[in-house]
């Protein structure tokens, strides 16, 4: 704990000509921890708020370092796409590689107090001008629609700010310089507490509070496959089951079987922990079976007589067996 919670204190910068350099290699380690490529980052240069100053907005791939260094020597931050995906709209994310939290009302050490006391050691901090930006990366890129809710658990738990849940958040880029209002360069956005440590997704879901489920109608059992005599499960025991059911192969005469299995499975994820939606649905069966083409039109076309037991009760003859 003292070894994290060393003081923080950012290098800082007197006023130079030629301006400061962006470190390049903390920078690239920035890109490294996360799992990311130079070919697929992407990079937002923007003017600081309340500063008058007319700096457009800037854009473009991490292989322009160049051209980004020189936007923030004349009075932009520099910001990272932490998502994966072909740009930085949500509609553009494809896959999610960590979970974070930034909390600039309280102090820098008051942050990590806080952090420490509810969730796992960090994988690394970027220390800017003012707040701790606080990571934990993931072993495996997980879907958006998965990623969305857990983020926005974990923002809630930490009281961190409620502004960083978009899937397309752009965080600050470490080795460039933090700007001020007044456009100047003061001090150099480092990176601290580097454990390199990777989580599970249950790993970090398991740190936050049990929501409270949904409240659901009672399914009726007519077309029922399982019954109501299972019960619900956790995010990890519905991906467990899933997995122990072959993938779908179409013309194989499974069709029925399978749109009851999907139906189940949405029935299981809105009585899960945190009251899924139908997309994470199907954005599980899509990953489970990608032959299967029509997924979410069959997800849309019914099922409300399809109960969660139907799913388990699936799970169940291909060998699904609840752990603890």
């Amino acid at each position: 704990m003292e070894n994290l919670l060393a003081s923080f204190g950012s290098v800082g910068v007197e006023k130079s000509n030629p301006p400061p350099q962006l470190d390049a290699a903390m920078a690239l380690q920035h890109l490294a921890l996360l799992g990311k490529d130079e070919a697929s980052s992407f990079l937002g240069a923007y003017k600081p708020n309340g500063s008058r100053k007319d700096l457009k907005p800037w854009t473009g791939p991490f292989s322009e370092l160049e051209t980004a260094q020189r936007k923030n020597q004349e009075g932009r931050g520099l910001y990272l796409g932490i998502n994966n995906g072909s740009g930085l709209k949500d509609a553009d994310i494809h896959e999610c590689v960590a979970f974070w939290s930034e909390d600039d009302k309280r102090s820098k050490d008051e942050q990590l107090e806080r952090w420490l006391a509810r969730m796992p050691e960090p994988t690394f901090i970027v220390e800017t001008g003012k707040s701790l930006h606080i990571y934990l990366v993931l072993k495996q890129p997980i879907a958006p629609a998965m990623w969305k809710p857990i983020q926005s658990r974990l923002i809630d738990f930490v009281d961190g700010d409620p502004a960083v849940k978009s899937l397309s958040r752009v965080l600050r880029l470490a080795g460039s310089w933090y700007v001020n209002k007044d456009n100047e360069l003061t001090q150099l956005v480092t990176l601290r507490n580097v454990t390199g440590k990777r989580y599970d997704l249950e790993e970090i879901v398991s740190c936050l509070p049990e929501v409270e489920p949904k409240p659901q109608p009672a399914p009726s059992q007519k077309g029922v496959l399982g019954g109501a005599n299972y019960p619900s499960g956790t995010l990890r025991d519905i991906a467990d089951a899933l997995r122990c059911i072959p993938p779908r192969v179409p013309g194989t005469g499974t069709y029925p079987e399978y749109r009851n299995l999907l139906w189940g499975l949405i029935s299981a994820l809105a009585e899960a922990d945190a009251g899924y939606g139908p997309e994470l649905a199907i954005t599980l069966m899509e990953a489970h079976s990608p032959q299967w083409r029509d997924v979410r039109q069959v997800a849309n076309s019914g099922g409300e007589q399809i109960s969660a037991g139907t799913f388990w009760h699936l799970a169940k003859q291909h060998g699904w067996r609840r752990h603890g």
